[in-house]
């Protein structure tokens, strides 16, 4: 997982390598009930996705710091 440096705000870009699709990564989060957007979502044009690696958004401001392992653990099992 490769992590963006963004200096300010309350997301961040993480790149992860995975074999996944975006259409994967969505439905996959749905259904985990977990809140994360792929960039595609904020893209104006279809962005084609590089073999073996998606890019996700991934918003901070609401998780609480006991939160956090559960909610690691629930996005390794939509990516993985």
């Amino acid at each position: 997982m490769t992590i963006e440096n963004i200096p300010a705000g309350l997301h961040f870009v993480a790149h992860f390598k995975t074999n996944a699709t975006y259409e994967e990564v969505e439905a996959k989060a749905k259904a985990a009930k977990i809140e994360v957007y792929t960039i595609r979502r904020f893209s104006l044009k279809e962005l084609p996705q590089k073999k073996g690696e998606i890019t996700l958004v991934i918003g901070f401001a609401a998780i609480q710091k006991e939160q956090i392992e559960r909610a690691v653990r629930k996005l390794y099992t939509v990516l993985y």
